[in-house]
């Protein structure tokens, strides 16, 4: 349970990673909607 939960936490955080880089690259909008696609689905799995 400990570890699925320290996986949850560095997927969120890689996450929050992937979103500062997405919304240099391209717009913001873009990326605010696949990150909250991801958020929703790694929720769901927990």
């Amino acid at each position: 349970m400990s570890n699925n939960y320290l996986t949850v936490k560095l997927v969120r955080k890689r996450i929050l990673t992937l979103k500062a880089k997405n919304s240099v690259k391209s717009g913001n909008k873009n990326s605010t909607e696949s990150t909250t696609t991801t958020e929703t689905t790694i929720f769901t799995f927990r």
